[in-house]
Parts: C-alpha cells; sequence; structure tokens
C-alpha cells in the first residue's frame, strides 16, 4: 500500500513518511542480488525527490 501510494503522490511529506515506514523492505532488497536491480523501478520517487 505505502509503494503504491508513494507511486502516484507529488506530496513530498507523503513520500518521504513512506520511505520512511518502507526501510526494512528496501534494505531487504538492497542486500538481496537478483531484486536490488529493480530497486529503481519499485522506488521510483528516489529520483525525483530530493534529500532521499
Amino acid at each position: 500500500e505505502a509503494i503504491a501510494l508513494m507511486k502516484h503522490t507529488g506530496d513530498e511529506a507523503v513520500v518521504k513518511e513512506k520511505m520512511r515506514l518502507t526501510l526494512a523492505y528496501r534494505q531487504k532488497l538492497l542486500h538481496d542480488p537478483e531484486e536490488s536491480t529493480d530497486i529503481l523501478s519499485i522506488f521510483p520517487r528516489f529520483l525525483d525527490i530530493p534529500g532521499l
């Protein structure tokens, strides 16, 4: 739910809060060699929100 919301909202505060809530999941993805290449497709807001 948090990931889907982040992909479709322009509210930076909401995106940053949801990023905080998904930290453990993102860390798991980054440490998995098969899934780490998909991190930007799952979390595209890293590309357009400064400070992430």
